[in-house]
């Protein structure tokens, strides 16, 4: 939902600069967009975080990449490591009966 909203955003600016500015100044902003295509995941969580990219969504984007590359699996894998620490703690079944 996050990235879908990033989406949304880039669109009502890039429709905002045609209308403010006019159509030389969209072309600029597309030509510097197209300058600045990040080659993988590590630099698009990086400099999405840090500010380095031209897009005005782009901070919007990098969060949902975040929740979808980073958050999200580190919250499985410490919910799973949760259930198997519960499961090694639990006294056995013949001293829960008694």
């Amino acid at each position: 939902m996050i990235i879908f909203g990033s989406f949304v955003q880039e669109s009502i600016y890039q429709h905002q600069l045609l209308l403010q500015h006019g159509l030389a100044a969209l072309d600029a902003y597309k030509a510097l967009l197209q300058a600045s295509v990040v080659d993988n995941l590590g630099d698009l969580l990086t400099k999405s975080v840090s500010g380095q990219m031209a897009p005005v969504s782009a901070r919007t984007f990098g969060l949902g990449a975040w929740v979808f590359c980073v958050v999200a699996p580190a919250a499985a894998i410490l919910v799973t490591l949760r259930r198997v620490v519960r499961f090694a703690m639990a006294p056995p079944r013949a001293a829960r009966a008694a």
